[in-house]
């Protein structure tokens, strides 16, 4: 019996009896959920806001005149091709941590399906510059002649807050005490080009406060600080307006290691084995 030859069914087999243009390069880019006014508004209010939080600050807690704020990016854009460098590099701000968070947009570019909820995971950005930086963005969404792609990548962020936000949750150690003296492990976003520009604000600022740093102590990762001190209890929230600060907790305890167990002699001599050479 005579094999079948296997027939292929190719789709859209007809273009292939005249040309087609072939079209190359990258896709169109995905517009953001909120039209070009919208994003003006809705974030220049949310930064207005930030630098009223950062101007209540003592200086010392500005390392430099630099202040970090929180930015969630809208689920839609987590991809690595969304991410807004473009939008942070001209404004000379850059992320120096980050974390999960789950929101619910404003808005979604496409209904959500029947049972589908509207929270979702995002990323939130320590980001971290100048003051002035902040400053420029607000003018720049409040003026015209800015380019397309900065709008774009503006529409991309859903939400912008004030560091000191996370001071009740996220910051401060859970359960820490507020009286006597305390020994604590400051932890800091530290760009590596940073590290001593910080190392030296924050000693500044800790001693405003009268606290105590074990400089002899201090470790450097890259991209973080490890501060240990002694504060008294009533200076930890004022000792967290330093912009830079990740967590500040309670150094751990060392836990005594257990005293040995009764020993027992063998109650005659114990010859090690001979090994050969």
């Amino acid at each position: 019996m005579r094999e079948k030859t296997p027939r292929f069914l190719i789709g859209h087999g007809e273009r292939l009896t005249r040309e087609e243009p072939y079209v190359s390069g990258p896709k169109p880019a995905k517009p953001p959920p909120y039209p070009e006014e919208e994003t003006r508004v809705r974030l220049t209010s949310k930064l207005d806001r930030v630098l009223a939080a950062a101007k209540a600050l003592p200086a010392s807690a500005l390392p430099g005149g630099r202040l970090v704020a929180m930015v969630s990016l809208h689920p839609e854009f987590l991809a690595k091709s969304y991410f807004p460098s473009t939008l942070f590099g001209e404004l000379g701000l850059r992320a120096v941590g980050s974390r999960a968070r789950k929101i619910e947009p404003e808005k979604w570019s496409k209904p959500r399906k029947p049972g589908q909820s509207e929270a979702s995971e995002t990323i939130e950005l320590y980001l971290a510059g100048r003051t002035d930086g902040f400053e420029n963005w607000i003018d720049c969404l409040r003026g015209e002649g800015v380019s397309d792609k900065f709008i774009a990548e503006s529409g991309r962020v859903e939400d912008l807050r004030p560091i000191q936000d996370l001071n009740a949750k996220g910051r401060l150690g859970h359960g820490m005490e507020t009286e006597g003296e305390l020994v604590l492990e400051a932890a800091l976003h530290a760009p590596e080009d940073l590290h001593q520009v910080l190392i030296d604000a924050f000693k500044r600022h800790a001693h405003s406060l009268r606290a105590r740093i074990h400089e002899e102590a201090i470790v450097g990762v890259p991209g973080m600080l490890f501060i240990p001190l002694r504060v008294d209890g009533a200076a930890v929230e004022d000792l967290a307006d330093f912009t830079f600060l990740r967590t500040l907790r309670p150094v751990a305890n060392l836990r005594p290691l257990p005293g040995p167990g009764i020993t027992r002699s063998l109650g005659r001599p114990f010859t090690p084995p001979h090994a050969p050479h």
